[in-house]
């Protein structure tokens, strides 16, 4: 309730009252009396965000005004329609909100999981499939669909007797925000060196960058010496965010 709250209260206002307006250059009076998109992007900014159109969102998104505020809005819209077509044609909202610079998406990476997972469903990958329209679209959404890494979970339980289900919830959470990811368990087995503990092997396909993965895991990853280029975590050493979990390891799974 709480963060619907805060939602709304957002939505009430003007990205000129959230501080997330910046002119790039600033107009000069001339130029915002008579220049179309000097005109329109000055009022775009006084603007509710619950009053914007998809006309609004596309010019916002386009222009880099806002992103924080207006690139939800757009994801938003995508999800219900990858190929809207809000001012010139179809596919124009997804190609602008692909062309957003990558120095934005590095400095939030939530909005990045959003984006390349959206372009990782396979729903959508057979949209564009058929599509043959903006040949920028289809190669900036070709470029987006490079991110999907493999990963290998080894995970030994505190006790083989525990419910496993909570464990397979945890690493469900881990990759929630990423729409397209695949996650598949191994059968639960007894582990093999002590009569108390559990084995489960996990295989994770997502866009979740390596280094969000563990952290959303554990802050305490160490460089596995004889496990190639896995990390491994000990809930005797470092705290992990799972009580029942008494060790993990993970890897990239190379040969995919």
């Amino acid at each position: 309730m709480e963060a619907k709250s805060k939602m709304s209260a957002v939505m009430n206002k003007s990205l000129l009252d959230l501080g997330a307006w910046h002119w790039d250059n600033e107009p000069s009076a001339i130029e915002l009396s008579s220049d179309r998109l000097t005109v329109e992007l000055d009022t775009l900014s006084k603007k509710a965000l619950h009053d914007f159109s998809i006309n609004d969102i596309y010019l916002a998104v386009s222009q880099c005004k806002g992103l924080p505020y207006t690139l939800p809005l757009a994801i938003k819209l995508l999800n219900d329609d990858l190929l809207i077509e809000c001012v010139f044609y179809p596919g124009d909202l997804l190609k602008a909100v692909l062309q957003v610079p990558s120095a934005y998406f590095q400095q939030h990476t939530d909005d990045f999981i959003k984006v390349a997972g959206l372009v990782s469903l396979k729903v959508n990958k057979r949209i564009m499939s058929s599509y043959d329209g903006n040949r920028e679209l289809r190669r900036l959404f070709e470029s987006w669909s490079d991110y999907r890494e493999t990963y290998w979970l080894r995970v030994i339980t505190n006790s083989y007797h525990q419910p496993i289900d909570d464990i397979k919830e945890f690493i469900y959470r881990v990759v929630g925000d990423d729409q397209s990811s695949d996650v598949d368990f191994s059968d639960y087995i007894k582990y093999w060196k002590t009569d108390y503990q559990g084995v489960l092997s996990v295989m994770i396909s997502t866009i979740i960058p390596f280094d969000i993965l563990r952290e959303r895991i554990s802050d305490k990853w160490c460089a596995a010496d004889k496990m190639g280029n896995a990390f491994v975590v000990d809930s005797r050493t470092g705290h992990i965010n799972c009580s029942n979990i008494f060790w993990m390891s993970i890897d990239r799974d190379e040969n995919r």
